[in-house]
C-alpha cells in the first residue's frame, strides 16, 4: 500500500507535497485550524546557499502565522533599506523600509522543523508517484485534500505556462559583517543584477549576463561594489522565468507557492507570495470543510493567484520601459482627496468566511473590501465629494478609528488609489 494510501479520508486529513517554505507555513496554518497534515518531502541533499531579502510584509505573514521565531533559528539579520540602480546603476538610489537577510534554505529548514514541532506527521519519499486529480471526492479517494508545494516542478498542478527564458547564474562569496543593504542595478535592456549580504555568506545573482570562467563579470563587480571578488565562485543557475499552473484550483487540491505562481526575483516577492499562498489556501480549505460552495472557494483562490500573477506581469512591464515605480509619499496638509475607485463584485475572504461582495477595485486589478475590522466601503459616503484630507481623518476618528488609525488608512488609500488626490475647485485660478 503507497503512502498515500494509508492516509485516512475524514475531512481533518491533509496531504502536502513539498516541506519548503510554503508546504511547511500551510502546514502550520492548517494545524492551527484544527486540521490532520501530513508533509512528503524527499530525503535531505546538500544546497548551495542563497541569501534572500524579505520585506516588511513578508515578516508580518510570518508573525500571522506565529513563526518570526524561526528567523532567529535561521540566523537572520535586519538590515535597513536596500539601494535602487535601475534607473541609474552608477548612482544607486537608497530605499528605505526594514529588510530581513536570511538564507532561504535554512530558513526553509526551520520552518519544516516547526511544522513537525506542531503536530506534522513528516514522510520522507524519493519520488512522488501519485498525482492526485478532480476525482479527489470520488468514494474511491485516499485523502480528504491535498496541496502541491513542490515548487516549480509542479509535480501534481502540471500542465504550466511560462513566460520568458530568463536564467539567473548565482555566485556565493564571504559575508558582510555589517550586513549592509542589498542593491539592485540594471546592466543594460537586457540583464542586471543584485547583491544581498548576510553576516556568513553573500549572494550575487547575474540575470541575461553569462558567466565567465566561474568569475564575476567586472561590470558587475563595480556597479554593485562587491567587496573581496576574487573570493566569489558560481554555484549555479536558476530559471529566472514568470511560470504558472494553467488551474490552481482543481476540487480539493490546491497548488501553492511556485507550484502556483513562480515570479522572477527581480521583486523579491517569491516568499512573500508562497506564504501568502499557503495562508490563502488553509482558509479556502475550512470554508470548504465548513460547507462553503465549492464554486465559490474556487472563485476566490483563482482570483487569488491570477490577481498576484497579473499584478507581477504588470510591474515586468513597467520596469521593460525602465521605470521603478516607487511608493509616493503624501503630506494630508492642504491635501484634499476624493474616492475615485470604482466598486465591482467579487468573492472575498472575511472573517474566515467566503463572502460574494462589493469591494473597490484597485489599480493594480486586485479588490480591497476590509483593512482590519474597518469597512472600506464606508469611504464611499466619507469621500463621496472633495473634501480636505483634515476633515476625512476628523470623520474616520468618529467612526471608530483613531487618530493614528485614520491617518494610516487614508495614506494607504492614496497609495492604492482609492483615494485620489483632488485641486479644489476654489485654488483654480480665474482667467
Amino acid at each position: 500500500m503507497t503512502v498515500l494510501k494509508q492516509f485516512a479520508t475524514s475531512p481533518g486529513n491533509i496531504v502536502i507535497a513539498g516541506a519548503g517554505i510554503a508546504g511547511s507555513a500551510a502546514a502550520i496554518e492548517l494545524l492551527a485550524r484544527g486540521f490532520r497534515v501530513k508533509l512528503l518531502a524527499r530525503p535531505e541533499r546538500s544546497a548551495q546557499p542563497v541569501v534572500e531579502a524579505l520585506g516588511e510584509h513578508t515578516v508580518r505573514l510570518l508573525a500571522e502565522i506565529g513563526c518570526v521565531s524561526v528567523l532567529k533559528q535561521a540566523a537572520a539579520v535586519a538590515t535597513r533599506g536596500f539601494e535602487n540602480g535601475w534607473q541609474d546603476a552608477a548612482k544607486p538610489t537608497f530605499i528605505d523600509g526594514i529588510r530581513v537577510h536570511v538564507e532561504r534554505h535554512t530558513l526553509a529548514e526551520a520552518m519544516r522543523d516547526e511544522a513537525v514541532r506542531r503536530g506534522a506527521r513528516l514522510e520522507l519519499i524519493e519520488r512522488l508517484e501519485i498525482r492526485p486529480t478532480s476525482a479527489l471526492e470520488a468514494g474511491g479517494c485516499t485523502w480528504w485534500a491535498a496541496l502541491d508545494a513542490t515548487g516549480r516542478s509542479a509535480r501534481w498542478s502540471r500542465p504550466v505556462q511560462r513566460a520568458g527564458r530568463a536564467t539567473a547564474t548565482l555566485y556565493t562569496g564571504p559575508g558582510s559583517a555589517d550586513a549592509r543593504p542589498g542593491r539592485i542595478v540594471r546592466i543594460d535592456e537586457r540583464s542586471w543584477a543584485y547583491r544581498i549580504d548576510h553576516p556568513t555568506i553573500s549572494t550575487i545573482g547575474v540575470i541575461g549576463e553569462s558567466a565567465q570562467s566561474g568569475r564575476l563579470p567586472g561590470r558587475v563587480v563595480e556597479l554593485l561594489d562587491v567587496k573581496a571578488p576574487d573570493r566569489f565562485t558560481t554555484i549555479g543557475h536558476r530559471t529566472a522565468y514568470v511560470q504558472w499552473t494553467r488551474e490552481p484550483f482543481q476540487g480539493r487540491l490546491l497548488a501553492i507557492g511556485d507550484a502556483a505562481f513562480a515570479c522572477a526575483p527581480l521583486a523579491g516577492q517569491g516568499v512573500r507570495f508562497s506564504l501568502a499562498s499557503a495562508l490563502a489556501a488553509a482558509a479556502t480549505f475550512r470554508c470548504l470543510r465548513e460547507g462553503a460552495d465549492a464554486a465559490l472557494a474556487a472563485d476566490y483562490y483563482r482570483g487569488f493567484v491570477h490577481d498576484a500573477r497579473r499584478r507581477h506581469m504588470d510591474m515586468l512591464e513597467r520596469l521593460r520601459g525602465g521605470t521603478f515605480i516607487e511608493q509616493p509619499l503624501f503630506s494630508l496638509d492642504r491635501l484634499h482627496v476624493r474616492v475615485t475607485a470604482r466598486v465591482c463584485m467579487t468573492t472575498l475572504l472575511h472573517q474566515g468566511n467566503l463572502v460574494r461582495s462589493a469591494a473597490f477595485r484597485m489599480v493594480d486589478g486586485g479588490c480591497v473590501r476590509w483593512i482590519g475590522s474597518f469597512d472600506l466601503l464606508q469611504l464611499a459616503e466619507l469621500a463621496r465629494i472633495c473634501l480636505p484630507a483634515t476633515d476625512l481623518a476628523a470623520r474616520l476618528v468618529l467612526s471608530g478609528l483613531n487618530p493614528q488609525q485614520a491617518d494610516s488608512l487614508i495614506r494607504w488609500c492614496l497609495q492604492h488609489r482609492i483615494l485620489a488626490p483632488i485641486r479644489p475647485a476654489s485654488s483654480i485660478p480665474m482667467r
